[in-house]
């Protein structure tokens, strides 16, 4: 090989990252979640607002749930359900609010906002008050994580004090370890409805007429049951348009799809 050669062969080694950069086409840099959710903040809240493109650039962030920690979407919920209240659409904004607290149940912003919608909806308040409300509320009030947390470390502490008590203080722990025992089941309480609501996927009736619960994915397939506006349901599968639910009653069917929201964000 001569000199020239070489030469050609070194000039095209040089270019040839070029050539495949060129090839390649334009690259669009992909925007974070947080800029999305900034950029719909910005729309949102501008001299003349652009609701649309907030709720797309919302929208967005939230489908980038692996960059987000539960607070951040329950913020993004919270927004979308500020928004589609502000386009009044109420009972759209109380599932948002709703996806919120399932996300950040001490949200108090979001409570708040959830019960006003639920009014201007005309449904009935989120917390009833009674003593089942109550308890709702309260086995709630804990994320997950924080559940599973809770009830680990109390049973850490449940195990040092049987160790303590067997080999140690003898009858003298005997009265801190029932105590212990049963705040330790009162703290297992959170985490087994977290446990046995996991495979469960909640959606919520946002067409203001409530919906008809079909036997068959079919507008003309006789009608089973009857879902009001604001009612919850376990989805159990989507086929063309078309949701498989099963109703508090323990009622199974088919609802169109537009028909409901998603409560798992």
């Amino acid at each position: 090989m001569n000199s020239r050669s070489v030469i050609s062969f070194l000039c095209l080694l040089l270019c040839l990252p070029f050539a495949v950069r060129a090839d390649a086409g334009p690259r669009m840099d992909v925007e974070s979640a947080e800029v999305l959710y900034q950029r719909g903040l910005e729309a949102y809240r501008a001299s003349t607002p652009d609701l649309s493109s907030a709720r797309a650039h919302w929208s967005a962030a939230l489908e980038r749930r692996d960059e987000l920690t539960a607070p951040q979407r329950a913020r993004l919920c919270r927004s979308l359900g500020n928004l589609t209240f502000r386009q009044e659409r109420p009972l759209e904004a109380a599932a948002w609010y709703t996806a919120a607290i399932r996300l950040d149940p001490r949200d108090g912003d979001a409570w708040s906002n959830l019960e006003f919608a639920r009014s201007k909806a005309g449904l009935e308040p989120a917390d009833r008050g009674d003593l089942a409300a109550t308890f709702e509320r309260a086995t709630h009030a804990l994320t997950r994580a924080e559940s599973e947390w809770l009830a680990l470390v109390m049973a850490i502490l449940l195990a040092i004090l049987i160790v303590l008590r067997a080999f140690v203080l003898g009858s003298a722990a005997t009265r801190p370890l029932i105590m212990t025992g049963l705040l330790a089941l009162v703290a297992a309480v959170p985490w087994f409805v977290h446990w046995r609501e996991s495979d469960r996927d909640p959606v919520f009736v946002v067409s203001t007429a409530g919906v008809q619960v079909a036997s068959e994915p079919s507008a003309a397939a006789s009608k089973v049951a009857l879902l009001p506006a604001g009612a919850s349901a376990q989805r159990l599968e989507d086929v063309a348009g078309w949701t498989r639910v099963e109703t508090e009653a323990g009622e199974r069917g088919w609802v169109p799809a537009q028909a409901m929201f998603a409560l798992k964000r």
